[in-house]
């Protein structure tokens, strides 16, 4: 009769053991500061961060020193994000204004000019 062997069987003969749970841990650590990269780069204090998080503010101080380069560098995306939406809303809001000029019904009347100003 043939026996399967795994490789958790052979990891338990040679004394290998693998802590799934520090593994989670570290992904859930990398989690949050992948997250607190994120809220940072958006302006969030440390204070709201802490409490989204559940991590005090020191670890959250030792974390920004530790990631300053990329939150820097979501936060230059976060601000070209943010000008391009304005831009846009901008020019929406210059196209909107001139077809509202061209709609106005006086705007092909000839202007007159106002008092006190004839010369």
């Amino acid at each position: 009769m043939m026996q399967t062997v795994t490789i958790d069987d052979i990891d338990a003969q040679e004394g290998n053991t693998i802590d799934v749970e520090n593994e989670t841990d570290d992904l859930g650590k990398e989690e949050q500061k992948s997250r607190f990269i994120h809220l940072r780069a958006k302006g969030n204090s440390y204070a709201r961060i802490a409490k989204e998080l559940g991590v005090s503010k020191g670890t959250l101080v030792n974390w920004n020193t530790e990631l300053d380069a990329e939150i820097a560098q979501a936060r230059s995306i976060e601000l070209e994000a943010l000008q391009e939406e304005f831009f846009l809303l901008k020019e929406g809001r210059i196209r909107l204004l001139g077809e509202q000029l061209k709609a106005y019904p006086g705007r092909n009347r000839q202007t007159r000019p106002v008092q006190g100003q004839d010369g």
